[in-house]
């Protein structure tokens, strides 16, 4: 019983050794998480299967993403239609003030890009949308 004693001290003493000069929990700064907000297909429009970044055809500033080499070679053949497939239901972000200006959004004044309607308030935003649509798209997500 007294060696179990000696070996449980001596844990102790090892642990707490181990933790001299490492800062508590306490005293950590606060971990910063960020995420990625992706703007593109998650499912391959071809197989139904994960997309993966790296695999993508675009057409006219819209990127259609696929699950494999082989779906993005079939794809490869015609963009528009892998675009089109790709986003075929577009969701409304819902945003009421324009991402640009910040104005109330005008319901005749939307654009569609990657499968997300994003309410703009005039021809002119709808206009300057094509310099940033991700950057655009994202702040109409993110102020909903």
């Amino acid at each position: 019983m007294r060696n179990l004693l000696i070996i449980a001290a001596f844990c102790s003493f090892a642990a707490c050794a181990n933790n001299k000069g490492s800062e508590s929990p306490d005293n950590m700064p606060p971990t910063v998480e960020t995420t990625t907000l992706f703007l593109g297909n998650t499912t391959c429009a071809t197989s139904g299967h994960p997309t993966k970044p790296e695999n993508f055809v675009e057409h006219e500033g819209q990127r259609a993403y696929f699950c494999c080499s082989k779906c993005v070679a079939s794809a490869k053949a015609d963009p528009a239609a892998a675009v089109a497939k790709a986003y075929a239901k577009p969701t409304a972000v819902g945003n009421t003030a324009c991402p640009i200006s910040g104005n109330d959004v005008n319901s005749d004044e939307s654009v569609t890009w990657q499968g997300h309607t994003v309410g703009l308030c005039c021809a002119r935003c709808k206009k300057a949308f094509a310099s940033d649509r991700a950057g655009h798209t994202k702040t109409a997500i993110e102020s909903k």
